[in-house]
């Protein structure tokens, strides 16, 4: 599950702030406007062109966060379920009910959060669709090379990414055997959505301004009716599951409910795809940090059995090699550039500094707190892998709220403990088996390529690479489990 809650819904935001930037009022109270080119559009066509780095600093982001009563994300979620999702009348209301939470969680937005969080805490529901994500992991790895066709392969890195997580993600969330994502057409059909997100978020003419979105829209519809229709959900995973339960507790169509999983497909992928593509990139491009992580899996690869199978188990990995979870965060704070999103419920001060108005739009960008140097350091331009190592010390406290790669508080992204064991496990398998070099002969990290939806950018221009067999490795005496109980004693 990617960056879907702390991902800021900028299309949205910008036809809000058109409204409202064009009947300015302002109390001195207030922050300090923030300045446009040109008078009304100014902000629409900067997020447009820029994406979530277009934003500027927001202090008292901690404040923010313990305000998420009335300084809340839930009207973005209303706003993307009626220009993304286009539910019926009555699913729509649905998610409008209880919208300031002052009956606690006792609605279907509410609880369905909830039940997501609860589905992809650390626990057995976690650990399961990690296996089932790793299980198509080795297997989509294991089809580049054929015992017939053992020659190199050259991809275009986060197409290739984009495929293989894709998969495996869908795969572990749907179930295998039922998966709809197993179809290439509707595989094709979601990005054609994401690459369309900003016109079809205008919710006007889609067909004529997002011709291909529409229709991959419509086919994702039509592809998850057909996974209900079949009970699909009844092997999937435990939040597909989860999600059913309290969709039908509050009398959800089941037309609504496969509308409604658009959202998690989003959750789930845009993100995870360019954060697994940059992981990649950076310790394939550093061979001292190829090497280092390497040298630290050794001791956890197991020679078992008469035909000495190496058995890897990540789980054991992750725990003994802190320089793969640190690298992963590092890669996350210089590539993450949300911008999360609230509306203000009602009038708040914050920290006795500012005044937030009742219907104002705050924005949090995490990347000006992720290039900070008060809080990183000098360093803070570097990739530095060991940065967020346990036994690192700079000298600079950071605040919990310095890190905002999966957002924080109340819309802390329920999938982030998913999509780290996902970026881990790719990461692990990949360099323990393969080689990665690139075409042209050196690595050039490229232009970034602003887009709306996503926390994590994507390049302008795919990076070709060449993906072998690392040489002296057999690929077919390689077993990997998320747990070393899952061994099986072949």
């Amino acid at each position: 599950m990617a960056w879907f809650i702390a991902t800021i819904l900028a299309v949205i935001t910008s036809l809000l702030l058109l409204g409202k930037f064009a009947h300015v009022s302002h109390d001195a109270k207030e922050p300090p406007l923030i300045p446009q080119t040109f008078p009304y559009v100014g902000h629409l066509f900067g997020m447009l062109q820029h994406g979530s780095r277009y934003y500027t600093q927001i202090s008292l982001v901690a404040a923010v966060d313990r305000h998420s009563r009335t300084v809340s994300f839930a009207p973005y979620v209303v706003e993307f379920a009626k220009r993304i999702l286009v539910p019926s009348a009555n699913g729509l209301e649905a998610l409008k009910v209880n919208l300031h939470e002052e009956n606690g969680i006792s609605s279907c937005r509410s609880e369905t959060l909830k039940a997501m969080h609860v589905a992809l805490a650390p626990g057995d529901d976690l650990e399961r669709i990690t296996q089932d994500m790793l299980s198509s992991v080795v297997r989509l790895l294991g089809s580049v090379f054929t015992t017939t066709n053992k020659s190199d392969k050259d991809f275009h890195l986060f197409s290739w990414a984009r495929r293989l997580v894709t998969q495996a993600s869908t795969d572990a969330v749907y179930g295998a055997s039922r998966n709809p994502f197993q179809d290439s057409a509707v595989e094709a059909a979601f990005w054609a959505v994401d690459k369309d997100f900003a016109f079809l978020g205008l919710n006007v003419l889609p067909n004529i301004l997002a011709p291909k979105g529409h229709r991959g829209r419509q086919k994702l519809f039509q592809a998850f009716h057909q996974y209900y229709e079949q009970d699909g959900h009844k092997s999937g995973s435990r939040i597909v599951q989860a999600r059913y339960e309290v969709n039908r507790k509050y009398n959800i169509s089941t037309e609504d409910i496969e509308h409604f999983d658009l959202s998690l497909c989003y959750g789930l992928l845009v993100n995870t795809v360019p954060a697994v593509s940059w992981v990649l990139y950076y310790v394939y491009s550093q061979p001292y940090l190829l090497e280092s992580l390497r040298t630290t899996i050794s001791p956890y690869i197991h020679l078992l059995g008469a035909d000495l199978m190496r058995h890897v188990s990540i789980a054991e990995v992750i725990d003994g090699c802190p320089l793969l979870s640190s690298l992963v965060q590092e890669t996350l704070r210089v590539q993450s550039t949300n911008a999360s999103g609230r509306v203000v419920l009602q009038d708040t001060m914050l920290e006795d500094q500012y005044l937030l108005k009742k219907d104002s739009i705050l924005l949090i960008p995490s990347a000006e707190l992720h290039n900070n140097p008060s809080i990183w350091g000098p360093s803070f331009k570097d990739f530095d892998a060991q940065r967020f190592m346990p036994n690192r010390t700079s000298g600079l406290k950071k605040p919990a709220s310095a890190y905002r790669a999966y957002g924080s508080g109340a819309s802390v992204c329920p999938g982030r403990f998913f999509a780290a064991n996902e970026i881990m496990s790719i990461l692990v398998t990949m360099v323990c088996k393969y080689d990665m070099k690139p075409v042209r002969g050196r690595w050039i990290l490229p232009k970034m390529h602003p887009h709306i939806t996503t926390s994590i950018l994507t390049p302008v221009e795919d990076i070709q690479v060449t993906i072998s067999e690392r040489e002296g490795y057999d690929p077919r005496h390689w077993r990997f489990s998320w747990r070393r109980s899952d061994f099986s004693p072949k």
